[in-house]
Protein backbone atom coordinates (compact mmCIF):
# COMPACT_ATOMS: atom_id res chain seq x y z
CA UNK A 1 0.00 0.00 0.00
CA UNK A 2 3.27 2.44 0.19
CA UNK A 3 3.03 2.82 -3.48
CA UNK A 4 -0.55 3.76 -3.38
CA UNK A 5 -0.23 6.21 -0.55
CA UNK A 6 2.99 7.70 -3.22
CA UNK A 7 0.67 7.54 -5.83
CA UNK A 8 -1.57 9.46 -4.45
CA UNK A 9 0.10 12.01 -3.48
CA UNK A 10 1.97 12.97 -6.58
CA UNK A 11 -1.43 13.12 -7.97
CA UNK A 12 -2.13 15.90 -5.40
CA UNK A 13 1.17 17.76 -7.05
CA UNK A 14 0.02 17.51 -10.58
CA UNK A 15 -3.35 18.76 -9.90
CA UNK A 16 -2.38 21.69 -8.05
CA UNK A 17 -0.42 22.72 -11.44
CA UNK A 18 -3.35 21.93 -13.07
CA UNK A 19 -5.59 24.26 -11.02
CA UNK A 20 -2.76 27.34 -12.07
CA UNK A 21 -2.60 26.37 -15.48
CA UNK A 22 -6.29 25.73 -16.48
CA UNK A 23 -7.29 29.52 -14.40
CA UNK A 24 -4.81 30.94 -16.96
CA UNK A 25 -5.97 28.93 -20.07
CA UNK A 26 -9.86 30.49 -19.10
CA UNK A 27 -8.22 34.00 -18.89
CA UNK A 28 -7.07 33.97 -22.23
CA UNK A 29 -10.58 33.00 -23.44
CA UNK A 30 -10.03 29.12 -24.23
CA UNK A 31 -13.78 27.43 -24.81
CA UNK A 32 -14.89 25.54 -22.05
CA UNK A 33 -16.34 23.28 -24.68
CA UNK A 34 -12.60 22.75 -26.35
CA UNK A 35 -10.89 22.64 -23.35
CA UNK A 36 -12.46 19.47 -22.11
CA UNK A 37 -12.48 18.00 -25.35
CA UNK A 38 -8.51 18.21 -25.75
CA UNK A 39 -8.33 16.98 -21.87
CA UNK A 40 -10.16 13.91 -22.82
CA UNK A 41 -8.09 12.99 -26.05
CA UNK A 42 -4.96 13.52 -24.90
CA UNK A 43 -5.90 11.58 -21.93
CA UNK A 44 -7.19 8.65 -24.08
CA UNK A 45 -3.46 8.48 -26.00
CA UNK A 46 -1.61 8.21 -22.80
CA UNK A 47 -4.13 5.41 -21.28
CA UNK A 48 -5.24 3.50 -24.59
CA UNK A 49 -1.77 1.88 -24.82
CA UNK A 50 -0.91 2.18 -21.35
CA UNK A 51 -3.91 -0.06 -20.44
CA UNK A 52 -3.25 -2.72 -23.51
CA UNK A 53 0.05 -3.70 -22.48
CA UNK A 54 -0.16 -3.37 -18.39
CA UNK A 55 -3.06 -4.72 -18.14
CA UNK A 56 -2.99 -7.38 -21.26
CA UNK A 57 -2.70 -10.89 -19.76
CA UNK A 58 -4.92 -9.73 -16.90
CA UNK A 59 -7.54 -7.59 -17.97
CA UNK A 60 -10.85 -9.87 -18.22
CA UNK A 61 -12.34 -10.70 -21.54
CA UNK A 62 -14.21 -8.18 -23.18
CA UNK A 63 -17.46 -10.00 -23.90
CA UNK A 64 -20.45 -8.46 -25.11
CA UNK A 65 -22.03 -8.39 -21.21
CA UNK A 66 -19.32 -6.78 -20.75
CA UNK A 67 -19.23 -4.48 -23.44
CA UNK A 68 -22.98 -3.70 -22.93
CA UNK A 69 -22.55 -2.78 -19.14
CA UNK A 70 -19.46 -0.24 -19.59
CA UNK A 71 -21.43 1.20 -22.18
CA UNK A 72 -24.58 2.55 -19.89
CA UNK A 73 -22.01 3.04 -17.50
CA UNK A 74 -20.15 5.74 -19.50
CA UNK A 75 -23.45 7.00 -20.61
CA UNK A 76 -25.04 7.60 -17.47
CA UNK A 77 -20.60 8.74 -15.79
CA UNK A 78 -20.89 11.46 -19.08
CA UNK A 79 -23.47 13.22 -17.34
CA UNK A 80 -21.81 13.80 -14.36
CA UNK A 81 -17.99 13.10 -14.96
CA UNK A 82 -18.00 15.41 -17.72
CA UNK A 83 -20.92 17.57 -17.92
CA UNK A 84 -20.99 18.00 -13.97
CA UNK A 85 -17.73 17.63 -12.97
CA UNK A 86 -15.63 18.98 -15.88
CA UNK A 87 -17.47 21.76 -17.49
CA UNK A 88 -18.83 23.02 -13.98
CA UNK A 89 -15.50 22.95 -12.72
CA UNK A 90 -14.11 25.08 -15.31
CA UNK A 91 -16.85 27.08 -14.96
CA UNK A 92 -16.48 27.85 -11.60
CA UNK A 93 -12.86 28.51 -11.73
CA UNK A 94 -13.29 31.02 -14.51
CA UNK A 95 -15.94 32.81 -11.76
CA UNK A 96 -14.16 32.31 -9.33
CA UNK A 97 -9.99 31.74 -8.61
CA UNK A 98 -7.74 28.74 -7.91
CA UNK A 99 -8.15 29.81 -3.86
CA UNK A 100 -11.60 29.24 -3.85
CA UNK A 101 -11.21 26.09 -5.92
CA UNK A 102 -8.49 24.97 -4.03
CA UNK A 103 -10.89 25.37 -0.93
CA UNK A 104 -14.06 23.81 -1.92
CA UNK A 105 -12.02 21.03 -3.13
CA UNK A 106 -11.66 20.02 0.78
CA UNK A 107 -15.28 18.93 0.68
CA UNK A 108 -14.73 15.70 -1.45
CA UNK A 109 -13.52 13.58 1.35
CA UNK A 110 -16.97 14.11 3.46
CA UNK A 111 -18.49 13.74 0.12
CA UNK A 112 -17.14 10.84 -0.33
CA UNK A 113 -17.01 9.52 2.76
CA UNK A 114 -21.09 9.95 3.07
CA UNK A 115 -21.58 8.61 -0.18
CA UNK A 116 -19.39 5.65 0.14
CA UNK A 117 -21.16 4.47 3.19
CA UNK A 118 -24.78 4.94 1.70
CA UNK A 119 -24.48 2.68 -0.85
CA UNK A 120 -21.81 0.63 1.08
CA UNK A 121 -19.48 0.92 -0.71
CA UNK A 122 -16.55 1.47 2.19
CA UNK A 123 -17.21 -0.47 5.40
CA UNK A 124 -18.30 1.66 8.15
CA UNK A 125 -18.16 -0.07 11.75
CA UNK A 126 -18.17 2.56 14.75
CA UNK A 127 -18.29 0.04 17.28
CA UNK A 128 -14.65 -0.92 15.91
CA UNK A 129 -11.83 1.32 16.30
CA UNK A 130 -11.09 1.77 12.61
CA UNK A 131 -14.30 3.15 11.92
CA UNK A 132 -13.84 6.08 14.60
CA UNK A 133 -10.50 6.74 13.00
CA UNK A 134 -11.96 7.05 9.61
CA UNK A 135 -14.56 9.79 11.19
CA UNK A 136 -12.01 11.14 12.69
CA UNK A 137 -9.41 11.39 9.91
CA UNK A 138 -11.84 12.96 7.37
CA UNK A 139 -12.86 16.00 9.75
CA UNK A 140 -9.42 15.94 10.86
CA UNK A 141 -8.57 16.75 7.29
CA UNK A 142 -11.36 19.12 6.98
CA UNK A 143 -10.78 20.93 9.76
CA UNK A 144 -6.88 21.76 9.04
CA UNK A 145 -8.26 22.28 5.47
CA UNK A 146 -10.55 24.78 6.42
CA UNK A 147 -7.86 26.67 8.32
CA UNK A 148 -5.30 26.69 5.32
CA UNK A 149 -8.14 28.18 3.06
CA UNK A 150 -9.34 30.98 5.67
CA UNK A 151 -5.70 31.90 5.63
CA UNK A 152 -4.73 32.40 2.02
CA UNK A 153 -3.02 35.34 0.61
CA UNK A 154 -5.74 37.26 -0.76
CA UNK A 155 -6.13 37.94 -4.46
CA UNK A 156 -3.93 41.01 -4.78
CA UNK A 157 -1.15 39.35 -2.34
CA UNK A 158 -1.28 36.21 -5.55
CA UNK A 159 -0.99 38.84 -8.34
CA UNK A 160 2.17 40.12 -6.86
CA UNK A 161 3.48 37.09 -7.71
CA UNK A 162 5.54 37.14 -11.05
CA UNK A 163 4.85 33.77 -12.57
CA UNK A 164 0.47 34.71 -12.27
CA UNK A 165 1.24 38.27 -12.53
CA UNK A 166 -1.14 39.55 -15.71
CA UNK A 167 -4.14 41.61 -15.22
CA UNK A 168 -7.23 40.34 -14.48
CA UNK A 169 -5.53 36.74 -14.30
CA UNK A 170 -7.12 35.64 -10.87
CA UNK A 171 -9.27 38.70 -9.91
CA UNK A 172 -12.63 37.31 -8.27
CA UNK A 173 -15.90 38.31 -10.75
CA UNK A 174 -18.07 39.14 -8.05
CA UNK A 175 -21.32 39.17 -10.49
CA UNK A 176 -20.73 35.63 -10.87
CA UNK A 177 -19.69 34.90 -7.56
CA UNK A 178 -22.76 32.82 -6.34
CA UNK A 179 -22.74 30.90 -9.97
CA UNK A 180 -18.97 30.27 -9.51
CA UNK A 181 -19.35 28.64 -6.42
CA UNK A 182 -22.80 26.58 -7.22
CA UNK A 183 -20.53 25.10 -9.81
CA UNK A 184 -17.74 24.02 -8.10
CA UNK A 185 -19.98 22.71 -5.51
CA UNK A 186 -22.01 20.47 -8.37
CA UNK A 187 -18.40 19.59 -9.59
CA UNK A 188 -17.03 18.25 -6.53
CA UNK A 189 -20.01 16.16 -5.82
CA UNK A 190 -20.28 14.91 -9.19
CA UNK A 191 -16.27 13.94 -8.62
CA UNK A 192 -17.02 12.36 -4.99
CA UNK A 193 -20.28 10.24 -6.89
CA UNK A 194 -17.59 9.13 -9.75
CA UNK A 195 -15.08 7.58 -7.41
CA UNK A 196 -17.95 5.77 -5.64
CA UNK A 197 -19.54 4.52 -8.89
CA UNK A 198 -15.66 3.48 -10.48
CA UNK A 199 -15.28 1.78 -7.67
CA UNK A 200 -18.48 -0.53 -7.73
CA UNK A 201 -17.19 -1.34 -12.08
CA UNK A 202 -13.96 -2.37 -10.63
CA UNK A 203 -15.56 -4.78 -8.46
CA UNK A 204 -16.87 -6.55 -12.18
CA UNK A 205 -13.85 -5.73 -13.90
CA UNK A 206 -10.83 -5.44 -12.20
CA UNK A 207 -8.38 -3.35 -15.12
CA UNK A 208 -8.24 0.26 -13.50
CA UNK A 209 -6.34 1.59 -16.16
CA UNK A 210 -8.92 -0.14 -19.02
CA UNK A 211 -11.74 1.66 -16.90
CA UNK A 212 -9.95 4.99 -17.04
CA UNK A 213 -8.78 4.86 -20.61
CA UNK A 214 -12.50 3.94 -21.90
CA UNK A 215 -13.94 6.60 -19.47
CA UNK A 216 -12.12 9.51 -21.36
CA UNK A 217 -12.12 7.62 -24.72
CA UNK A 218 -16.59 7.56 -24.47
CA UNK A 219 -15.93 11.41 -23.08
CA UNK A 220 -14.27 12.32 -26.11
CA UNK A 221 -16.75 10.89 -28.65
CA UNK A 222 -19.36 12.50 -26.86
CA UNK A 223 -17.57 15.71 -27.06
CA UNK A 224 -17.30 15.76 -30.38
CA UNK A 225 -20.69 14.69 -31.70
CA UNK A 226 -21.94 17.70 -29.17
CA UNK A 227 -19.36 20.22 -30.30
CA UNK A 228 -20.38 19.42 -34.25
CA UNK A 229 -24.07 19.72 -33.19
CA UNK A 230 -23.57 23.04 -31.73
CA UNK A 231 -21.42 23.91 -34.54
CA UNK A 232 -18.14 24.43 -33.15
CA UNK A 233 -16.20 21.96 -35.24
CA UNK A 234 -14.41 25.13 -36.50
CA UNK A 235 -13.18 26.27 -32.96
CA UNK A 236 -11.80 22.41 -32.39
CA UNK A 237 -9.79 22.43 -35.60
CA UNK A 238 -8.16 25.78 -35.67
CA UNK A 239 -7.55 25.59 -31.91
CA UNK A 240 -3.67 25.11 -32.08
CA UNK A 241 -3.02 27.64 -34.52
CA UNK A 242 -5.24 30.53 -33.55
CA UNK A 243 -4.03 29.67 -29.55
CA UNK A 244 -1.47 31.49 -27.50
CA UNK A 245 1.55 29.23 -26.48
CA UNK A 246 0.66 29.03 -22.74
CA UNK A 247 -2.84 27.63 -23.76
CA UNK A 248 -1.20 25.03 -26.13
CA UNK A 249 0.57 24.44 -23.07
CA UNK A 250 -2.24 24.51 -20.14
CA UNK A 251 -3.93 22.03 -22.29
CA UNK A 252 -1.60 19.37 -23.38
CA UNK A 253 -0.91 19.99 -19.09
CA UNK A 254 -4.42 18.97 -18.60
CA UNK A 255 -4.96 16.18 -21.03
CA UNK A 256 -1.50 14.40 -20.69
CA UNK A 257 -0.75 14.98 -17.00
CA UNK A 258 -4.38 16.12 -15.31
CA UNK A 259 -6.55 13.84 -16.95
CA UNK A 260 -4.69 11.19 -18.17
CA UNK A 261 -2.05 10.28 -15.60
CA UNK A 262 -4.14 11.56 -12.98
CA UNK A 263 -7.31 9.46 -13.51
CA UNK A 264 -5.07 6.74 -14.37
CA UNK A 265 -3.39 6.87 -11.04
CA UNK A 266 -6.26 7.39 -9.16
CA UNK A 267 -8.37 4.64 -11.04
CA UNK A 268 -6.02 2.56 -9.72
CA UNK A 269 -6.33 3.85 -6.01
CA UNK A 270 -9.56 3.00 -6.01
CA UNK A 271 -8.98 -0.24 -6.93
CA UNK A 272 -6.35 -0.80 -4.41
CA UNK A 273 -7.31 1.55 -1.81
CA UNK A 274 -11.13 2.44 -2.16
CA UNK A 275 -12.73 5.56 -2.53
CA UNK A 276 -12.71 7.25 0.85
CA UNK A 277 -8.73 6.35 0.89
CA UNK A 278 -8.46 8.38 -2.91
CA UNK A 279 -10.62 11.27 -1.81
CA UNK A 280 -8.85 11.66 1.57
CA UNK A 281 -5.92 12.84 -0.38
CA UNK A 282 -7.95 15.80 -1.93
CA UNK A 283 -6.99 18.36 1.03
CA UNK A 284 -3.27 17.72 0.28
CA UNK A 285 -3.58 19.81 -2.43
CA UNK A 286 -4.54 23.14 -0.77
CA UNK A 287 -1.57 22.45 1.30
CA UNK A 288 0.60 21.95 -1.66
CA UNK A 289 -0.99 25.68 -3.36
CA UNK A 290 -0.60 26.75 0.06
CA UNK A 291 3.34 26.01 -0.17
CA UNK A 292 3.52 27.56 -3.49
CA UNK A 293 2.69 30.67 -2.59
CA UNK A 294 5.28 30.53 0.76
CA UNK A 295 8.07 29.93 -1.23
CA UNK A 296 7.53 31.60 -4.27
CA UNK A 297 5.17 34.20 -3.72
CA UNK A 298 6.56 35.84 -0.35
CA UNK A 299 3.68 34.42 1.71
CA UNK A 300 4.53 34.36 5.14
CA UNK A 301 3.67 30.83 7.45
CA UNK A 302 1.27 31.76 10.68
CA UNK A 303 0.89 29.60 13.26
CA UNK A 304 -2.98 28.48 12.27
CA UNK A 305 -1.74 27.74 8.49
CA UNK A 306 1.33 25.30 9.93
CA UNK A 307 -1.51 24.00 12.02
CA UNK A 308 -4.11 23.79 9.46
CA UNK A 309 -1.21 21.38 8.06
CA UNK A 310 -0.28 18.95 10.41
CA UNK A 311 -4.25 18.25 10.55
CA UNK A 312 -4.36 17.41 7.38
CA UNK A 313 -1.21 14.98 7.61
CA UNK A 314 -2.73 14.07 10.83
CA UNK A 315 -6.24 12.93 9.13
CA UNK A 316 -4.00 11.22 6.37
CA UNK A 317 -2.21 9.34 8.81
CA UNK A 318 -5.77 7.81 10.64
CA UNK A 319 -7.63 6.75 7.43
CA UNK A 320 -4.30 5.42 6.40
CA UNK A 321 -4.15 3.01 9.62
CA UNK A 322 -7.87 2.54 9.81
CA UNK A 323 -7.57 1.71 6.16
CA UNK A 324 -4.88 -1.07 7.31
CA UNK A 325 -6.37 -2.06 10.07
CA UNK A 326 -9.37 -2.85 8.33
CA UNK A 327 -7.61 -5.03 5.99
CA UNK A 328 -6.16 -7.18 8.93
CA UNK A 329 -8.83 -7.84 10.49
CA UNK A 330 -10.69 -8.79 7.00
CA UNK A 331 -7.83 -11.05 6.63
CA UNK A 332 -7.45 -12.47 10.30
CA UNK A 333 -11.81 -13.47 9.94
CA UNK A 334 -11.21 -14.90 6.59
CA UNK A 335 -8.68 -17.42 8.09
CA UNK A 336 -10.43 -17.98 11.02
CA UNK A 337 -13.64 -19.12 9.02
CA UNK A 338 -11.46 -21.51 6.68
CA UNK A 339 -9.37 -22.89 8.93
CA UNK A 340 -12.12 -24.88 10.75
CA UNK A 341 -13.40 -26.05 7.41
CA UNK A 342 -9.99 -27.59 6.70
CA UNK A 343 -9.99 -29.44 10.15
CA UNK A 344 -13.52 -31.19 8.66
CA UNK A 345 -11.78 -32.30 5.66
CA UNK A 346 -11.56 -36.25 5.54
CA UNK A 347 -9.20 -37.61 3.53
CA UNK A 348 -10.22 -40.84 1.96
CA UNK A 349 -7.21 -43.38 0.99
Amino acid sequence: MLAVHASLVVTQFCFAGFEILARIALVDGVDHLVFTLYRNFLASILLLPLAYFVEKKKRPALNFKFILRVTINQMCSFFHRVTINQMCYLIGLQYTNTVIASALRNLIPVLTFVLATILRVDELDVKKLDGVAKILGTLLGLVGAVLLSSHHPTVREILRHQFLRRRGDLELQTSGWELGIGCLLLAFLSFALFLVLQSLLLKKYAAPFSIGAFSCLFSTLQLGIISASFGQASKIWSFWTTSQPRVILSVLYAGLIGSGFVSGVQSWGVHKGGPVLVAAYQPLETVLVTLFYVFFGGQALDPLSMGGILLVFAGLYLLAWAQRHQRQRKLLLDQSIREPLLDNVVIVE
